[in-house]
């Protein structure tokens, strides 16, 4: 794993956690679901993480030479990946940031290999697109 906080982020700092979680964030500023931008959201991630959002179909992003997808658990407790975006991620030494937007935990950056040592060879092809889910619980 890269890193588990945002580069902005003081690892040792005492406000509450709440305050790290991006869709709290958003609920603290009196906007509602109805009004969330899951895309600002990634893009925002991104560049806390120290990278470049992308503006073009694939990756979310780049940080440093290497791609990034970000996924946001809004009311599931799973993350749903592209087959397609995740095969670019492992074959470029990519990483995935993943942000639950239900808990008061920070986002976590995780590489794409690490990612795929938790999926299974079944992927879904229901919405159109393979497609995977991986649980919240195996990086929070």
């Amino acid at each position: 794993m890269r890193q588990t906080r945002p580069n902005n982020l003081p690892t040792t700092d005492h406000r509450p956690l709440e305050q790290y979680n991006t869709y709290a964030l958003f609920r603290k500023n009196n906007r509602q679901m109805t009004d969330f931008d899951h895309t600002d959201i990634e893009k925002q991630l991104i560049k806390d993480f120290g990278g470049t959002p992308s503006e073009s179909f694939g990756p979310d992003g780049m940080i440093g030479d290497e791609p990034t997808e970000v996924r946001l658990a809004k009311k599931e407790d799973r993350f749903r990946l592209n087959k397609d975006t995740h095969e670019t991620l492992v074959e470029n030494d990519g990483t995935y940031i993943f942000d639950d937007l239900q808990d008061n935990q920070p986002p976590k950056q995780v590489e794409a290999d690490q990612v795929a040592d938790e999926l299974g060879e079944d992927w879904h092809s229901d919405r159109g697109y393979m497609h995977q889910f991986v649980s919240v619980d195996s990086f929070f």
